[in-house]
């Protein structure tokens, strides 16, 4: 369970203080513009150990991106396309929002940790297809999820993450392969196929299922 708790200071201590959040897997902190934020919440838990996501939603976090996702309380970043659009004074479709939702994957993916967030409107969740669009841009751009505000958005969001099968039955073979080769290069249809290539068939398994 992750609780998305208010960013006004005296509303947040007032989650904070919640009885319901010594239950919780993790915080999703919203408005996040320096790794002072985050540190304020970490410092204020009871047993400092719930893991925070810091959402990125205006100019500021995202200049700070990269030092927010370096701390180790911080378990990964999000990307809010609408508040950063307000802020910046352009539309949530704007090209623009591609821009910052890459440096904000970067920044997490930097520190080995997750990123989820669109490149469009998480509003628009009646039209399916223009929400596809939103998390097809975001997983190019390198983020691993996506956030939903409707269940009828959660079908989508694994349709487009989840690998064809086409996709498991390759990467399973790579990964077959480099167990054979013992850490070298080697050759699969045609193509060579070394470390980064190996990497991405593990990761394409962890998405997909683990039985043939």
């Amino acid at each position: 369970m992750i609780v998305r708790i208010n960013s006004n200071t005296e509303e947040m201590a007032s989650d904070l203080n919640a009885k319901a959040m010594k239950d919780v897997d993790a915080i999703m902190l919203p408005k996040v513009e320096t790794a002072d934020s985050v540190s304020y919440v970490h410092s204020r838990m009871p047993n400092n150990a719930v893991p925070i996501i810091a959402m990125i939603e205006g100019p500021m976090g995202l200049i700070f991106a990269e030092n927010i996702a370096s701390k180790l309380f911080v378990s990964g970043l999000c990307f809010g396309p609408e508040d950063y659009a307000a802020e910046m004074g352009i539309s949530s479709e704007s090209k623009a929002i591609s821009l910052a939702a890459g440096l904000v994957a970067i920044a997490a993916a930097a520190h080995g940790k997750p990123s989820w967030g669109l490149v469009g409107s998480i509003a628009n969740f009646s039209d399916h297809e223009l929400f596809r669009e939103a998390v097809i841009g975001a997983k190019e751009l390198g983020m691993t999820g996506a956030l939903a505000i409707h269940p009828a958005q959660l079908a989508v969001i694994r349709s487009v993450y989840a690998p064809t099968d086409e996709e498991v039955v390759q990467a399973r073979r790579i990964v077959e392969e480099a167990q054979k080769s013992r850490g070298g290069a080697f050759k699969l249809d045609n193509r060579m196929i070394d470390e980064p290539v190996i990497r991405q068939a593990r990761r394409v398994l962890l998405r997909g299922p683990s039985q043939p």
